[in-house]
C-alpha cells in the first residue's frame, strides 16, 4: 500500500532510489568494459610488422640482415639489421607465415643461428585464451542489449491502474 490513499494497492511495486541508482550504474560499467574491450580488440599491438615472403625473408638472412626472430608455430617476427626495400617501402621490422613444421626444423633453427641472429621462440597454445577471449566482445554485446534495450521496453509497458479498495466496495455495495 503506498501513495494514493487509503486502501490504493499499487501493483507495480514502488522502486527505491537505491535500486534505481544500482541499476544505472551497472549499466554504465557495463556500457564502459563494452567500448574498452572493442578498443583491445582493434587496437594494432606493438610494432607495425610488415608481411614478407619467406623468399625475401631467406634472401636478408643470405645477406646478414636478419637481426632478431621470434618463432611461433605458424609465423616468425622480427627485425632487419638495416632497413630494407620492400614494395615501395622502408622496412626494419617483418612477419613472414611459416610453412607447417618449419618453426620445429632444427637445420631452419640452426641457420638462423649460424647467420647471427638472435632467436626466441613464442608458445601461443592456450587453448582457453583461444577459445574463450573471443567470446567476450559477443557476451559484453549482448548484456549491452539486455540491460539498456529490453530494460526500456520493460520500463515503456504503462503501469496498472490501481484499485481502490473501501468498504463499501468490499461488501459488495455500489461499484460498477
Amino acid at each position: 500500500m503506498t501513495g494514493g490513499g487509503i486502501g490504493t494497492l499499487d501493483y507495480a511495486g514502488a522502486r527505491t532510489p537505491k535500486q534505481r541508482v544500482r541499476r544505472g550504474l551497472l549499466g554504465w560499467v557495463l556500457f564502459i568494459g563494452l567500448a574498452v574491450m572493442l578498443i583491445a580488440l582493434f587496437q594494432v599491438k606493438g610494432r607495425p610488422y610488415a608481411p614478407i615472403t619467406f623468399t625475401q625473408l631467406t634472401s636478408q638472412l643470405n645477406r646478414g640482415n636478419v637481426q632478431s626472430a621470434t618463432l611461433s608455430d605458424t609465423e616468425i617476427r622480427g627485425q632487419f639489421s638495416k632497413l630494407v626495400p620492400l614494395g615501395g617501402a622502408m622496412v626494419q621490422y617483418y612477419r613472414c607465415t611459416l610453412p607447417t613444421g618449419l618453426s620445429n626444423n632444427l637445420a631452419f633453427i640452426d641457420r638462423l643461428t649460424g647467420a647471427g641472429t638472435a632467436v626466441r621462440f613464442e608458445n601461443d597454445q592456450n587453448v582457453l585464451l583461444n577459445v574463450f577471449v573471443p567470446f567476450i566482445p559477443w557476451l559484453l554485446i549482448f548484456a549491452f542489449i539486455w540491460f539498456f534495450v529490453l530494460r526500456q521496453l520493460r520500463n515503456s509497458r504503462p503501469a496498472p491502474t490501481a484499485v481502490v479498495v473501501t468498504p463499501a466496495t468490499a461488501a459488495g455495495e455500489g461499484g460498477a
